[in-house]
């Protein structure tokens, strides 16, 4: 019951996303990716707790066919994510992808999340300095 509620909230939020994403401050560019994705933290939902940050990250895939994940057009991906902010290691909770039209064509949830080490000079290290230091 509770997954199928997040799944509900996280597919609202993204087919709502036009709407709230044009709020002025509500989110921040962090960094730029390979053919001009960008990379945004949604400031209202910062939470820090014993030295682990959280935060919603969307990803935005330019162009007119975006990104292909498993033979599907995706636009954009929002990932809940997790940054242990001592030892910079982070973690995806759960994610939701759409396609162009606003359609949900992913969307997951990661029970135990596994803590990876951050990449320097990565999206991810972008994140962690924007939510953590």
């Amino acid at each position: 019951m509770t997954r199928k509620l997040l799944l509900s909230v996280l597919s609202l939020m993204l087919t709502s996303a036009p709407s709230w994403s044009q709020e002025p401050g509500r989110w921040k560019f962090v960094a730029m990716g390979p053919g001009g994705m960008t990379v945004s933290i949604d400031t209202r939902t910062i939470e820090q707790s014993d030295g682990v940050a959280t935060v919603w990250v969307q990803y935005w895939y330019p162009g007119e066919w975006g990104k292909y994940i498993q033979g599907r057009s995706v636009s954009k991906t929002l990932q809940r994510e997790e940054y242990h902010c001592r030892v910079m290691q982070s973690s995806v909770t759960s994610y939701v992808s759409s396609d162009k039209q606003g359609e949900v064509v992913f969307n997951g949830t990661y029970p135990t999340p596994t803590f990876t080490p951050i990449v320097p000079d990565s999206m991810s290290e972008a994140v962690w300095r924007a939510v953590c230091v």
